[in-house]
């Protein structure tokens, strides 16, 4: 069994057979600690999501929600073309996948919006 004493902004783990596991030094960390990394990561998937949803509702046409509408929409379609991606063994390595794979679940999101609201 190897510790590993890393700082208290990290979280320590020890390797056993395979299996990691949470070693003391853990407990020292923050649960809610947002490094620079993090944020940038968020801005771009706010950003993707916003770009996402405005080519998805361009494609499809229909009424504009505004940004904050075809940001929720871009969002929304990230988590479902990733589902679909992943499901049809499909990955995205590059920012430019990420994209399609959004403006994707955006469309299938779209339509089953269409059908849901035709059918009730």
């Amino acid at each position: 069994m190897r510790n590993f004493r890393q700082d208290d902004h990290e979280i320590a783990l020890a390797v056993v057979a395979g299996c990691p596991q949470i070693v003391p030094y853990a407990s020292r960390v923050p649960l809610f600690q947002f490094g620079v990394e993090t944020m940038m990561s968020l801005v771009w998937f706010l950003l993707v999501g916003l770009v996402a949803g405005s080519v998805a509702v361009w494609i499809r046409g229909g009424p504009d929600r505004g940004w904050i509408g075809n940001m929720v929409l871009g969002i929304v379609g990230a988590l479902v073309g990733g589902f679909l991606f992943q499901l049809l063994g499909f990955t995205t390595n590059s920012l430019l996948g990420e994209l399609i794979s959004a403006v994707v679940g955006a469309l299938v999101f779209l339509w089953a919006l269409k059908v849901i609201s035709k059918s009730t």
